[in-house]
């Protein structure tokens, strides 16, 4: 009987806190032709990946054949020696109805992860970037640099949604050479 109370009590706690969670949802209209090209990154939720990154950016290449984006993501070791990091992978939609609600693979397809774009810039300057819970988070731009007011405008949507704000981190960005 105990255990049965456990385990109600455990499943209890698990509906509260998912209740808690933000519900982001992907934006309505998405072209992944628009997408390509580079997007630098602002800020973002720190992932176990990217430590010690700066200098973040991601290359997004349209493959016709098969609909599908290629991802090339750079970033500087935050060290003294600077040294480039690469990874690439791919970004596919299996759900026509939510364009923009992506799955990226890393190493060949052996890590999988969303990608849903859940804020865009009508002209495809800015995009936001998470899961479906606000776990992950990467404010994009298409410039190193994004103006004050935009990125204001940007956490306090977040906020609203039920996003933990305090969580993001501006993204180092002095002193960088973007590879080509």
């Amino acid at each position: 009987m105990m255990s049965i109370v456990a385990l109600f009590m455990s499943l209890y706690s698990l509906a509260a806190f998912a209740s808690e969670s933000p519900v982001l949802r992907p934006v309505p209209k998405f072209d992944p032709v628009k997408y390509s090209g580079d997007w630098y990154e602002v800020a973002s939720i720190p992932q176990s990946f990217q430590k010690n990154c700066v200098c973040t950016r991601a290359r997004y290449t349209m493959n016709p054949a098969s609909g599908a984006l290629r991802v090339l993501n750079t970033c500087n070791d935050f060290n003294p020696n600077g040294e480039v990091r690469k990874v690439r992978g791919v970004a596919m939609n299996f759900n026509h109805d939510y364009p923009a609600k992506l799955w990226v693979g890393f190493f060949w397809g052996l890590v999988w992860s969303q990608y849903w774009v859940v804020e865009l810039g009508s002209d495809y300057d800015f995009a936001v970037v998470s899961d479906a819970r606000g776990r992950s988070i990467w404010v994009l731009s298409r410039t190193p640099e994004m103006s004050p007011e935009l990125y204001s405008e940007i956490l306090m949507k977040l906020w609203s949604l039920g996003v933990d704000i305090d969580r993001i981190v501006t993204t180092r960005q002095d002193g960088c050479n973007y590879p080509n």
